[in-house]
C-alpha cells in the first residue's frame, strides 16, 4: 500500500508501498527526534522541523525528477531507476546525529552521516524488497548506496550496480558532488524558510525540477534549462540569507558553542560504539544527559535582557526629580520653586528654553542661540 502524506511543503505527497514500508520502521522514526536545523529553535521557536519531514520530502521530489527525466529519456530511466532514486532520497538522511551537523563536528572528521545512512539501509529494507524490482535485488541497493553516498567528477559508477556509466547522472539527483546543486537541497531550503521566514517555494521548485536535462560531457550529468536561470539564481540568494540570518546567526553559533563545552564535559565527544548505541542518540536523549542547567543555559543564551530606556522629555525638578511643566513656577510634587532647574544644553554652550521644544518655535537670536520670540520665560527675549 503507498504512503500518502499532506506535505507543509509539497502539499499531497504519495509514495510507492517500498517507501511505505521503510518509511514505517523505528529506524526511519527515530529521524522524528533529530531537528532538521539542530539548536537554531533555541533562536527561532517555529525551527522545529525534523529529519523524517525532510526526508519524506526528498523522497517525494526525487520521484517527480527521476519521472521527469524518464519521459524525457525513456532509454536511459526505467522504473527501477525511479526507485531506486526515491529509496535513497528516503534513507540519505539515516545516519545523522543529535543534533544534525553538529554531531559530526564534535565527532571528528572520522564520522559521517552519509556512511551511516549506507550501513542502515539494511536494516531498513522489508524482506520482500525484491519484489518490488524487475532487476536483481542486490544490484539495485548497490545503486541506491551510490546515490546516498555520491559520486566525484572522476570517479566511475560501480559495476556492483549493474548500470551502464551513461546513467551516473541519476546521482545528480540525490547528491551531486560535483554541483552541490540536487533535490535534496530544493527541500530543505523551501523547508527552512518556510519554517524560519514564514514563506516558501518563492523559487518555483517544481518548474526547477522539470527544467532539467542530461548533458553527456564530459560525463553523464544533470543541467537545467536557461529559462530558470532566475529561480536558480532566487534558491542562491535564498541559501546566502539562511547561512547568514539563521545557520550563521550570532546566537545560534553561541548556543552551539554552549552545547559543545557540555557535550564535552559530559563525556560525549566520541563516535558512538556501535549502530546500536547510534540508534538510541537523539536530541532529547543527548539534552537529558548533559543535565538540565545547561538546557536552562542554552534557552537563556540566545535570549537578550530586555532593557527599558526612559528619556525624560520635561525639564525635572531640581528638589524631588519630578517631572515638571515649562510653565509651571512650583513643583507639583514637593512645592519647590523651579527657578534652579536644569535646562537643555547645546553645543554652542548656551541654553534653549522649554518653550521651544512644546511650541515648536525655532527662531535663532543674534547671539546665535535657538530661541523663541512668544516665550516669556526666555532670558533671551530682548535680543531675538
Amino acid at each position: 500500500m503507498e504512503l500518502r502524506v499532506a506535505d507543509r511543503v509539497h502539499g499531497d505527497v504519495r509514495l510507492p508501498p517500498l517507501l511505505a514500508a521503510i518509511a514505517g520502521t523505528r529506524v526511519f522514526h527515530r529521524l522524528d527526534g533529530i531537528r532538521q536545523l539542530g539548536v537554531c529553535a533555541f533562536v527561532y521557536p517555529s525551527a522545529t522541523h525534523t529529519r523524517r519531514e525532510h526526508s519524506l520530502g526528498v523522497a517525494h521530489l526525487c520521484g517527480v525528477a527521476a519521472r521527469h527525466l524518464q519521459r524525457l529519456y525513456p532509454a536511459r530511466v526505467d522504473d527501477d531507476d525511479v526507485l531506486c532514486v526515491q529509496v535513497a532520497g528516503l534513507v540519505h538522511d539515516l545516519g545523522h546525529g543529535p543534533f544534525s551537523h553538529l554531531f559530526e563536528e564534535l565527532v571528528g572528521d572520522d564520522w559521517s552521516h552519509e556512511a551511516m545512512s549506507v550501513t542502515l539501509l539494511d536494516r531498513v529494507l522489508p524482506n520482500d524488497a525484491a519484489r518490488h524490482f524487475a532487476t536483481h535485488l542486490a544490484a539495485n541497493v548497490a545503486f541506491v548506496r551510490v546515490l546516498v553516498r555520491g559520486l566525484d567528477s572522476n570517479e566511475p559508477l560501480p559495476t556492483a550496480c549493474g548500470r551502464p556509466e551513461s546513467k551516473r547522472f541519476l546521482v545528480d539527483l540525490v547528491h551531486a558532488r560535483r554541483t552541490g546543486f540536487d533535490v535534496d537541497k530544493l527541500d530543505y531550503l523551501a523547508r527552512d524558510s518556510l519554517a524560519v521566514f514564514g514563506t516558501n517555494n518563492s523559487f518555483g521548485i517544481e518548474r526547477i525540477v522539470h527544467a532539467m536535462r542530461v548533458v553527456d560531457t564530459p560525463v553523464a550529468h544533470v543541467a537545467f534549462d536557461d529559462g530558470v536561470a532566475h529561480e536558480l539564481a532566487d534558491i542562491y540568494r535564498m541559501r546566502a540569507r539562511l547561512h547568514r540570518q539563521v545557520y550563521q546567526h550570532p546566537r545560534v553559533l553561541a548556543v552551539e558553542a554552549t552545547l559543545v563545552d557540555a557535550l564535552h564535559a559530559a563525556g560525549l565527544d566520541h563516535p558512538p560504539v556501535d549502530v546500536d548505541h547510534f540508534l538510541q542518540q537523539t536530541d532529547a536523549v543527548v539534552l537529558a544527559a548533559v543535565g538540565g542547567a545547561t538546557v536552562e543555559r542554552l534557552l537563556v543564551r540566545h535570549t537578550k535582557v530586555p532593557c527599558t530606556i526612559a528619556l525624560a522629555t520635561r525639564p525635572c525638578c531640581a528638589v524631588c526629580g519630578h517631572e515638571t511643566r515649562v510653565r509651571d513656577a512650583f513643583c507639583a510634587a514637593c512645592g519647590a520653586s523651579t527657578a534652579t532647574r536644569a535646562r537643555v544644553a547645546i553645543g554652542g554652550g548656551g541654553d534653549i528654553c522649554g518653550q521651544t521644544f512644546e511650541r515648536g518655535c525655532k527662531l535663532t537670536c543674534k547671539s546665535g542661540m535657538r530661541c523663541c520670540r512668544c516665550c516669556c520665560m526666555c532670558k533671551l527675549r530682548g535680543k531675538s
